[in-house]
């Protein structure tokens, strides 16, 4: 199996077409082995980086990001549930990826995992093409996806938010792999975390259930300071355009799936010195 082929195919036509076993099955193994090699923490250095947040079986939407111009380019998890076409968008990104090892990174979300899974849909859209036993692939590349990248030392770039035991973007690295829920309550924060312009530091989250919690200015605001970093660039939350500031742009939400009614969805371009700025996905 050549990604480099694949990901050249999905380019090349109008609407996503199905991908045999044999083909998806290699392409698992060749991600997974990659993903447990990875550390915990990516270290993306390039002028223009592209960030994309959630995508949630919308593969119009990675392949609107990856037709735009970047040296780099993060993906902040959530590849599947919900949409459409949730195999065709995780393989577009995985074939992507493997394709451009050093410029394409893809964070892990709260939907991958085997909880989510079986909830929002993406258990029985596995079963229903490949079967049931098939899913156990997944899974094993969803446990050994890393849960932070950090963008030319300036931005952390993470699927939910800071946790309440995160001190250091160095805590990042020493979170375990192959974690299948996780269990571990700092990367399980960082997944699942929201910020709250209401609050200061953190308190717990009465809309998404127990150990999630929502953080506010003052932690965020600690959090930037003692790593001398810029902002705190996150995904989790759909708003309109698919873009939001909080706390003055000390954290910013970017939102990329077109099945949720945001008016459209949008990437985040950080350039260099420039800041960031969001763009529309067509």
């Amino acid at each position: 199996m050549n990604p480099q082929r694949l990901f050249q195919d999905f380019l090349a036509h109008t609407q996503p077409r199905p991908i045999p076993w044999d083909v998806y099955s290699e392409l698992l193994e060749m991600a997974t082995e990659k993903h447990a090699a990875d550390p915990q923490l990516y270290i993306v250095e390039a002028e223009n980086v592209l960030v994309v947040g959630d995508t949630h079986g919308d593969v119009f939407s990675s392949l609107s990001a990856a037709r735009k111009e970047w040296d780099a380019i993060v993906f902040l998890g959530d590849y599947v549930d919900r949409g459409p076409y949730q195999l065709e968008n995780l393989a577009f990104l995985l074939s992507l990826e493997l394709s451009h090892p050093d410029r394409v990174f893809l964070v892990r979300g709260n939907h991958e995992s085997p909880l989510m899974n079986k909830r929002y849909g993406f258990l029985e859209v596995v079963a229903s093409r490949y079967g049931l036993r098939a899913y156990r692939e997944f899974q094993k590349l969803f446990a050994n996806m890393s849960y932070a990248a950090l963008i030319n030392n300036a931005y952390l770039a993470v699927h939910g938010g800071i946790a309440r035991s995160l001190k250091s973007v160095e805590d990042i690295t020493s979170l375990p792999k192959n974690d299948p829920e996780p269990v571990h309550q700092t990367a399980f924060e960082i997944l699942w975390n929201d910020p709250d312009e209401n609050i200061d530091y953190f308190e717990p989250n009465p809309w998404r259930g127990e150990g999630v919690y929502l953080y506010g200015r003052k932690a965020v605001e600690d959090f930037l300071s003692r790593n001398n970093l810029k902002s705190l660039i996150r995904a989790h939350q759909p708003y309109p355009g698919g873009f939001k500031e909080h706390f003055g742009g000390k954290t910013v939400t970017v939102f990329s799936c077109r099945f949720y009614p945001i008016e459209r969805p949008a990437a985040l371009m950080i350039s260099g010195d420039k800041g960031y700025k969001p763009l529309p996905l067509e």
